[in-house]
């Protein structure tokens, strides 16, 4: 058996590339020799809740928390499963508890804010993530959280220089990057993106992308689809090839977005958007078939989400084999 440290250290990478299953295989694993720690089950606790087991979740955070009742990352996860129950006012009490007693963590004010936010009180939200961020000015994800709460109430400047400095902070960040793409779509026209987009060149993916956003948003679906496809020529990431599935979906040429849906990988069927689009769009018996085996095994695994989509094409299938033989 593996030490502990090693073990939490791969337990906690593989949570972070999204490996759950082989992150879970092996808590569980060392938790038959360790059944008495309280940080390898709050750790499991994590990876059931990220994969989706909210059940699990809440049944491995309870017994991290029976363990060692002051486990902070476990009380954390209490607040989140609560707030996931739609608990509000229980999660926020947990998060109080464990400011009160000092912890400066901004994943805490991170929690509070989204809390505050899913109770519909973005002014309550964003106070605390500027409180935050005049705590932590170096997290980039401070200031997306609040580029995300300044463009729901539509306060575009203050969006605009919340993920600009998230981006500064980030450059990498696709999602950083992405998000002030398309909050530009929304602020410029579409002529003046257009001559943007010649003088950058048509290598310029970054451009082509604001561009196709913003057809997209003004229903112009088939010149969106043409840019959709030339940005992937230039970059075939998942990320882009989810935006042109999207593209089809939406013009209604369902056939195409079904098999880029398709191609996306098992994270993309923990989005709800996602899922109600891919079954929406398989049209033909055997695109349901497909789908239909692969939303099994991932309901099986733990997607337990799944399974009223799973039920739902199985009658489908059944009904429309039954209307065949009539």
């Amino acid at each position: 058996m593996q030490k502990f440290s090693d073990i939490f250290t791969i337990a906690r990478d593989l949570i972070h590339k999204k490996q759950y299953h082989d992150a879970e295989s092996l808590l569980v694993e060392a938790l038959e020799s360790e059944p008495q720690n309280s940080l390898l089950w709050g750790l499991l606790a994590e990876s059931y809740l990220k994969s989706g087991k909210s059940e699990k979740a809440e049944e491995a955070n309870n017994k991290a928390l029976a363990i060692n009742p002051s486990n902070r990352f476990a009380l954390q996860r209490k607040g989140d499963i609560l707030a996931g129950k739609k608990k509000y006012e229980e999660a926020l009490a947990v998060f109080k508890y464990l400011h009160d007693a000092g912890e400066e963590d901004p994943y805490l004010y991170r929690r509070i804010a989204k809390v505050h936010a899913l109770q519909k009180d973005n002014k309550k939200a964003i106070s605390v993530i500027v409180s935050a961020i005049e705590k932590f000015p170096l997290r980039a994800d401070l200031y997306y959280q609040a580029f995300l709460l300044y463009r729901d109430e539509g306060m575009h400047d203050e969006a605009m220089k919340a993920i600009s400095e998230a981006v500064q902070l980030e450059p990498h960040n696709q999602l950083y990057r992405s998000a002030k793409l398309s909050l530009r779509a929304e602020c410029e026209n579409v002529e003046k993106l257009e001559e943007a987009v010649e003088l950058a060149g048509d290598s310029d993916a970054s451009m082509l992308r604001i561009l196709a956003r913003k057809l997209k948003k003004e229903g112009k679906n088939e010149k969106a689809i043409e840019i959709f496809k030339k940005i992937i020529s230039i970059e075939d990431s998942e990320f882009s090839r989810k935006e042109l599935a999207f593209a089809y979906y939406h013009n209604k040429d369902f056939a195409k977005a079904f098999y880029l849906f398709m191609t996306l990988s098992d994270d993309a069927f923990s989005e709800i958007p996602f899922v109600n689009s891919i079954v929406a769009s398989a049209k033909m018996r055997e695109e349901k078939e497909a789908l239909l085996e692969r939303m099994t095994r991932l309901a099986a695994s733990g997607n337990k989400a799944l399974w009223v989509k799973v039920n739902r094409i199985k009658k489908e299938l059944t009904d429309a084999k039954s209307d065949g033989n009539d």
